[in-house]
């Protein structure tokens, strides 16, 4: 069965599907403000394929048809909304994300598929089944705007499988996947999951051949790459009386620059002070969790797109940021979901191959 594997991730949405394919976009969404000019400066369209960075999107579902802008297209809008809350299942943000991953990883596929998506640890408990009942309940089609408009595509799954990140970050990690991390037999490993609302931590055991858990050193925490958003509008705030929207400090944390009355400041300094007691608070939560085993770990392991903004922090001679981080939950699920699927395979082609989309 055909696969597509997401991870509906508070700043990012990523996926990627049984061809190795994927796409990653920011998770903003607004309604679509169709311009008179659009299609003299451009529209959505590439010669390769859907531009990312332009992703207008028609959802069709039950006879009426709305359209939207997402990822850094809506951002452009002043009606930019995200899925901000504890449990977003039922945002109407997160169906615009679902189909649109999916919309775009499932061209010139006909068949059933199968959807493998995640959960923080912490709200795994309570919010799988209400997770997996929504997409199991999905049925729409979705269409691409733009010079190489694409031809419907349905966005049904015949098969849901939801999981607890962090685990599915572990899954990829493992050396098993090809992936040598050079851990000891017998010891104890951490892993910490770094997300834009919550990080999520492990700790385990590696044995013969299974994988061994302390399951009161496995949490949720509510820090995450917010932090570093949240520090940056405060001190704009501060200092230019004026609040940044989330279009706004996504642009800085992109170009680490903003323009203000047409003088540039240079934002890199307050992004690095951000990050900085990130990664104190970070820290404060793994003594409190972990405790004095923090400090018996042969290894650290550091996956998610937050461990990849502070991997120059948190790297040391026993604490590194996994190859392919930012993809780790995705890619674990695409295994989970179908033991042919080879991580190293993925990684490979994400490297030499960029799939066209329309």
């Amino acid at each position: 069965m055909f696969v597509i594997s997401i991870d509906l991730g508070y700043r990012y949405v990523k996926a990627v599907n049984s061809r190795y394919e994927r796409v990653m976009f920011p998770s903003f969404v607004s309604l679509a403000e169709t311009q008179g000019l659009d299609g003299v400066f451009g529209s959505a369209g590439t010669s390769r394929g859907i531009n990312l960075k332009k992703l207008h999107v028609i959802l069709n579902e039950y006879g009426k048809s709305e359209e939207y802008f997402v990822g850094e297209r809506a951002t452009w809008t002043d009606n930019v909304v995200a899925p901000f809350g504890d449990n977003k299942v039922w945002a109407k943000a997160t169906k615009v994300l679902v189909a649109t991953a999916t919309g775009l990883l499932t061209h010139g596929h006909e068949g059933s598929l199968h959807v493998v998506a995640g959960l923080p640890l912490g709200f795994f408990t309570d919010q799988k089944e209400e997770l997996a009942k929504f997409l199991k309940e999905l049925d729409l089609t979705i269409n691409f705007a733009g010079d190489l408009a694409t031809n419907r595509r349905r966005v049904s799954f015949d098969k849901v499988s939801v999981y607890p990140q962090g685990y599915t970050a572990l899954v990829f990690a493992n050396e098993d996947n090809g992936i040598d991390l050079d851990l000891e037999k017998e010891s104890w490993v951490g892993l910490v999951d770094i997300g834009g609302k919550t990080t999520d931590v492990l700790m385990f055991k590696l044995g013969d051949g299974e994988i061994d858990f302390d399951t009161k050193k496995c949490q949720t925490f509510d820090v995450g790459t917010f932090e570093v958003e949240d520090y940056i509008r405060n001190d704009f705030q501060t200092k230019y009386k004026r609040r940044l929207d989330d279009g706004e400090i996504y642009g800085i944390l992109k170009t680490k620059r903003y323009f203000l009355d047409g003088k540039k400041l240079d934002m890199t300094e307050v992004i690095e002070e951000a990050r900085k007691k990130l990664v104190e608070k970070i820290d404060e939560n793994l003594n409190r969790i972990w405790g004095r085993t923090r400090r018996a770990l042969s290894r650290t392991l550091w996956v998610g797109g937050g461990a990849v903004d502070l991997k120059e922090y948190v790297e040391s001679d026993t604490s590194m940021v996994i190859d392919d981080a930012q993809f780790a939950n995705v890619l674990g699920g695409a295994y989970l979901a179908d033991s042919n699927f080879r991580v190293e395979k993925a990684k490979a082609y994400a490297k030499m191959h960029v799939a066209s989309m329309a």
